[in-house]
């Protein structure tokens, strides 16, 4: 079929596509002249690929800007060069008639003349078995066709009948064991037949003949035999019977060590009741006699083990009994409000601090302070109400004071939440609390540090100890402490989860391996100009309560009323009168002749 082909020149052409291994050098193209039917012919001197398509030479100038189409000829036995694609028929353009050496074009395509002569006459013996896909020699082959023995050549396990149904009616298996599956007679043996070591009789045994003189065809097997006809035994069916049939026998004793039942209902009849194992002779002392290492069947719960004992049986359980004088009750540990547990859990952490969460704010907004002082308020809940989309959901913010932990280390060690929370609804769930600790630096840079998580199982206040242990934690001596609390739920909507903080008996809070440094210096303590003392007076509430020296004082009863200054240590006498006695004091006089010591005078205004 002809490739599509653009002309280029009188020596050259191109195709599409890369053709660079079809158009080789001194192989014969063929072109054909577009609308005409005719043909040029040309030798290939080269091809060469670029993009799209490929440009190939010819070493003839014969080319016409009309040609359309090319083909190549078939590449000779030698690679250089090429034949146009042809027959061979008596026509010299179709290459010539081909000719055999031997045998004619005719006797080939007929199989006749010399070459079926010579084929016919081509001696048989001279081909043996052996030459083929097989060594098996044509002796052996015949020895399997010509009805005589072939021990050596192969080995039969399965016998088919010879109609071939069953197959297969006689086998043998890997011992030797021989069977026979021909219904209904199984293995018939018409003759002789020699039995190894042993015969397995599935169904009956039917025999023709006698066996050893005694015709058993006619024996009568329906005669009774009696058990003393037998050689091996003395005993008759009816005492065998006795031993069989659950009746007292008088065949046999049991070295006098056991006794009929009759014997034994004769011997007991009497008692009834319980037995004195006391009187029973030959008796074991149970305490010495036994060794209890050889006991057997542990197994059959013939003793107590941990789960058959019932606790609530046992008495002097209460703590107040003796033997549990040392022990405090429920009811007393009731009353520590949790102290017991912290104790209990802060072991650990021993000699360290433990924060408390505060609802007062802090210097920094939007924070609440994390104090290592229990809070004097009422208890709060700090909660948020959430739904199943909202993802972990800040609760609140919490920071130590300003200079607190004040260390350049934190010693690794358990961080423990005394958690009290509680969950509006449990469905859906998991529902979980966490807390996020961070170091805080001066500049307000936050560093991650860990994470502490409970999931809250209850809808009623309930205490949780989440315990984690965390490594060795590098501050600066400026730095402070930030807790953040999160909750999150595993489903649902409008719940709220949230936690106890301050007050008496629920107050969560974290006992904690920091070791904040002693301040030595009263001037390094910080919040002294803090008013958070109000049961003492500073210069406002002194003045609002007392009298300055500089006021009036105003009496509210009938004694004295005056205005201005009334009272004083050191009076000048003048023109205006005085009451001498009305006020006592321990200061000298006014100077002056006739005047008492010890004496405040009053000196009213005109």
């Amino acid at each position: 079929m002809a490739i599509q082909a653009t002309y280029l020149s009188a020596n050259s052409f191109s195709v599409a596509n890369d053709q660079t291994t079809l158009f080789t050098e001194y192989r014969q193209a063929r072109f054909t002249i577009s609308g005409t039917g005719t043909y040029l012919y040309g030798t290939i001197s080269g091809s060469s690929y670029t993009p799209i398509t490929t440009a190939v030479t010819l070493y003839d100038s014969v080319l016409l800007p009309t040609i359309s189409g090319v083909e190549y000829g078939i590449v000779s036995a030698s690679g250089i060069g090429s034949l146009p694609d042809h027959t061979h028929t008596a026509s010299q353009g179709d290459g010539g008639e081909i000719t055999l050496d031997k045998y004619t074009q005719a006797e080939v395509d007929t199989i006749s003349g010399s070459l079926q002569t010579d084929i016919d006459t081509k001696a048989d013996s001279s081909h043996t078995v052996l030459s083929h896909d097989t060594d098996t020699t044509g002796a052996e082959l015949t020895s399997l066709a010509d009805n005589s023995m072939a021990d050596t050549l192969h080995r039969h396990s399965e016998l088919s009948a010879s109609d071939g149904s069953p197959d297969k009616i006689v086998y043998t298996d890997s011992d030797g064991v021989l069977y026979a599956d021909a219904g209904p007679l199984g293995l018939d043996v018409q003759y002789m037949a020699n039995i190894g070591t042993h015969l397995d009789v599935v169904n009956n045994i039917t025999v023709g003949g006698t066996v050893d003189g005694v015709d058993i065809a006619a024996r009568d097997h329906a005669e009774s035999h009696s058990v003393a006809s037998h050689n091996d035994t003395t005993a008759t069916g009816a005492e065998l019977d006795e031993l069989t049939d659950g009746s007292d026998t008088t065949l046999h004793i049991h070295d006098n060590s056991y006794y009929t039942e009759t014997e034994v209902d004769a011997a007991f009849v009497t008692f009834s009741g319980t037995i004195d194992h006391n009187t029973i002779i030959n008796t074991h002392d149970l305490t010495t006699d036994i060794d209890h290492d050889q006991l057997t069947n542990y197994e059959a719960n013939e003793h107590f083990t941990e789960a058959t004992i019932d606790h609530s049986a046992i008495t002097n359980l209460d703590y107040a009994s003796a033997g549990h004088t040392d022990f405090a009750s429920t009811e007393a540990l009731a009353t520590t409000s949790g102290v017991l547990d912290d104790k209990i859990v802060a072991t650990e952490n021993a000699a360290a601090t433990t924060y408390y969460l505060h609802e007062d704010a802090s210097d920094l907004g939007g924070y609440e302070l994390l104090k290592s002082a229990p809070s004097d308020h009422a208890e709060s809940f700090d909660s948020v109400n959430i739904n199943s989309g909202d993802g972990e959901t800040l609760i609140d913010s919490y920071v130590t004071v300003s200079g607190e932990p004040n260390t350049t280390s934190i010693p690794p060690g358990t961080y423990v939440w005394v958690l009290w929370a509680d969950v509006s609804a449990l469905s859906q769930g998991p529902h979980y609390l966490r807390a996020k600790w961070y170091r805080r630096e001066q500049d307000g840079t936050e560093h991650y540090l860990f994470t502490q998580e409970q999931q809250i199982t209850s809808t009623s206040p309930t205490k949780y100890f989440v315990e984690t242990s965390v490594s060795g934690i590098d501050t600066d001596i400026t730095d402070r402490l930030v807790t953040k609390t999160y909750a999150q739920i595993g489903g649902g909507s409008n719940r709220t989860v949230g936690y106890y903080v301050e007050g008496m008996n629920r107050s969560s809070r974290f006992n904690t391996p920091v070791l904040t440094s002693l301040i030595t210096d009263h001037g390094d303590l910080i919040g002294l100009g803090d008013d958070d003392h109000t049961q003492y007076f500073n210069t406002d509430r002194g003045d609002a309560r007392y009298y300055q020296q500089s006021s009036d004082i105003l009496f509210t009863t009938n004694t004295i009323s005056g205005t201005g200054q009334i009272i004083t240590g050191d009076h000048g006498v003048a023109t205006k009168p005085e009451v001498v006695n009305v006020i006592y004091g321990t200061g000298a006089a006014p100077s002056g002749a006739g005047y008492p010591e010890a004496t405040i005078y009053v000196q009213y205004t005109a």
